[in-house]
């Protein structure tokens, strides 16, 4: 038996017992729930900036929730980014109340829309903090005071809890269980272990300080990307679990093709700068801030488990041989048994009793679904476009940006 072909067979498995150890350890912090909030005993001044295009359908509904999750804070002024849209996006959010940006030149997408924005609001009003909320989603009630909280304990960034509403079934409920225990469940516990959070896009509140710091670049999944550059920086996200944003679920199958390629090539694109974004962080002398890392940048879990599954089949091949030791057989175990811990308990906590019950049943199309997505996601190069996600009643052009 060579200990040197040991090792190799093995070192396959290195990266997976760290991904999934680390979320399994965030799992098991964050599987109580949200710990019991005090009221701030003053309230915040926040401007609310909202990237907006053709999304007539789903902006009075947030603009609407503003009033009850406002509380204590004060949610001013309200900015709606009407970016580049062909239908009644800015005579919503005026009928409203809101202040408006109509762009109808320049680069689309949501980067371009914020810079723009961030740019008016500057000039505007004096504001303690800026939120940015993408125009699908609503506030749950207690936003402004959880948000208050942090901005008067010093924090510099703040991201919400992030939510899918929805009573599908199949893949589309394993999606959304698997979205809770990213954007949820995870984040909550590593925030009670001293980690920073990822950000996630929307529900994310910054001091005017600490907005300076973000170059909101087009890139794929600009949220992680803005991540790694606030950790270069020193900054370190904090995370509000008593309150958040809650989206709908993707409406039919295209809409969750279309949000997983953009998602996963943004993944795969983060991944190339991995080392970087590592020696970024240690020389901030934050060396926390790695157990986030180790918990961002972990494979996705259908290709973690294809890997595990094809090193596993090696290392149990080459035993029987007598071509390595059983400890390479304990390794591929145990790496399978984080796993395994992971999703029991995870999705009992996200998705309740029945949730791991139903996860199993829609295994196979669920991976079969994810395959597909790799599958046109590598025939890009992993450069996946931006694509638009299908809103419910909206028909949308696919190469136009969100």
């Amino acid at each position: 038996m060579s200990a040197a072909l040991t090792a190799l067979v093995v070192a396959p498995l290195a990266p997976l017992a760290a991904g999934w150890g680390t979320w399994l350890v965030g799992t098991l912090a964050g599987a109580r729930g949200p710990d019991v909030a005090i009221e701030p005993a003053v309230g915040s001044r926040i401007a609310i900036l909202i990237p907006a295009h053709d999304e007539e359908a789903s902006l009075a509904a947030l603009l609407d929730s503003l009033v009850d999750a406002e509380g204590p804070a004060t949610f001013a002024p309200v900015l709606v980014i009407a970016d580049h849209c062909s239908d009644r996006t800015a005579e919503i959010a005026r009928a409203a109340g809101a202040e408006v940006l109509e762009r109808d030149s320049g680069p689309r997408g949501k980067p371009a829309a914020l810079r723009d924005g961030l740019a008016v609001l500057s000039a505007g009003p004096e504001h303690d903090a800026v939120m940015i909320v993408d125009a699908d989603c609503m506030l749950e009630p207690g936003v402004g005071a959880s948000l208050s909280r942090g901005l008067a304990a010093g924090e510099q960034v703040l991201q919400c809890a992030y939510r899918l509403a929805g009573e599908s079934d199949g893949i589309a409920a394993v999606s959304r269980w698997a979205f809770a225990l990213k954007n949820v469940v995870r984040p909550r516990g590593l925030a009670r272990l001293g980690a920073p959070t990822q950000l996630f896009g929307t529900g994310m509140c910054f001091t005017r300080e600490a907005i300076g710091r973000v170059a909101f670049r087009d890139h794929l999944t600009e949220d992680a990307a803005m991540s790694f550059e606030l950790l270069a920086s020193g900054v370190h996200p904090s995370f509000c679990s008593d309150a958040g944003v809650v989206s709908p679920e993707a409406p039919d199958r295209d809409a969750m093709t279309a949000q997983r390629e953009r998602w996963e090539g943004g993944q795969a694109q983060l991944v190339r700068d991995l080392p970087r974004h590592i020696g970024a962080v240690l020389r901030s002398g934050r060396p926390r801030a790695l157990i986030s890392i180790l918990d961002w940048s972990a494979p996705p879990l259908t290709v973690g488990v294809a890997l595990w599954a094809g090193t596993s089949a090696v290392i149990l091949s080459l035993t029987m041989a007598g071509l390595v030791g059983s400890a390479a057989l304990v390794a591929a175990g145990a790496t399978g048994g984080l796993l395994a811990a992971y999703l029991a308990i995870g999705l009992r906590v996200a998705g309740g009793p029945g949730a791991l019950g139903s996860t199993l049943a829609a295994a196979p199309g669920y991976l079969l679904w994810k395959a597909g997505v790799f599958r046109r996601i590598h025939s890009t190069r992993g450069s996946a476009e931006w694509r638009r996600t299908p809103r419910t009643g909206v028909s949308t052009p696919e190469d136009e940006p969100s």
